[in-house]
C-alpha cells in the first residue's frame, strides 16, 4: 500500500495499532526515536532487551513486538534494522540495512494479518532508517510499500518535510 504522510509526534498517535521504529542488533535503544520509546514505553524496552539477553544476539530484519501498557493497547514493532549504532560513526555512515526493512516490515503485516485487522489497521513509521541510521528515504519507501501489504503505512514527521 501507499504510504500516507502525516505530521506529528509519532509516540502521541492513538488511532494507530502499531507504532514501527529502527533499532539496532545490539540491545541498545540510547539515542533518537528509540531512546524515546525506550523512556516512553518501558515495556517495548524491556521486551527488546530480554530477546537480546536470550538470544546473545538480535537478527537483522528481527523484530519485537510489545504490547504497550496504556489504555489504547497499540502495539510497539522493535523492527532491527541496523547491525551496530553510531557511536564514532563518520558523517555520512549509512547504517541502515535496507533488506533488514523489508524482512522487518514484512514481519509487521503478517503480524497484522494475525491480529485479524487485515485491511483497515494504520501502522505508524517514523522515516524509518533514513534518521541517524544514514539511509536514503528514496530507497527506503518503496520496500516499506511492497511489503505493506495489509495495512496502512502512515509515516509521522515533527516538521512534516518528507525527503525528495
Amino acid at each position: 500500500m501507499q504510504i500516507e504522510y502525516r505530521t506529528g509526534d509519532i509516540l502521541e498517535q492513538r488511532d494507530v495499532a502499531v507504532i514501527v521504529h529502527g533499532c539496532n542488533a545490539r540491545g541498545v535503544m540510547g539515542k533518537g526515536l528509540a531512546l524515546a520509546v525506550r523512556r516512553r514505553h518501558p515495556e517495548a524496552y524491556l521486551a527488546y532487551r530480554r530477546r537480546y539477553e536470550d538470544a546473545g544476539s538480535l537478527g537483522l530484519g528481527d523484530v519485537v513486538f510489545a504490547r504497550c501498557v496504556e489504555p489504547s493497547g497499540r502495539w510497539i514493532a522493535n523492527l532491527v534494522s541496523q547491525d551496530d549504532y553510531r557511536r564514532g560513526a563518520k558523517a555520512g555512515a549509512v547504517h541502515a540495512d535496507l533488506d533488514a526493512i523489508e524482512r522487518g516490515v514484512a514481519l509487521v503485516d503478517a503480524f497484522i494479518v494475525g491480529l485479524g485487522a487485515a485491511g483497515e489497521a494504520r501502522v505508524a513509521f517514523p522515516l524509518l532508517g533514513a534518521g541517524l541510521a544514514g539511509g536514503d528515504w528514496r530507497e527506503i519507501a518503496p520496500r516499506i510499500e511492497a511489503q505493506a501489504r495489509h495495512f496502512i503505512p502512515t509515516v509521522y514527521t515533527l516538521d512534516g518535510r518528507v525527503p525528495a
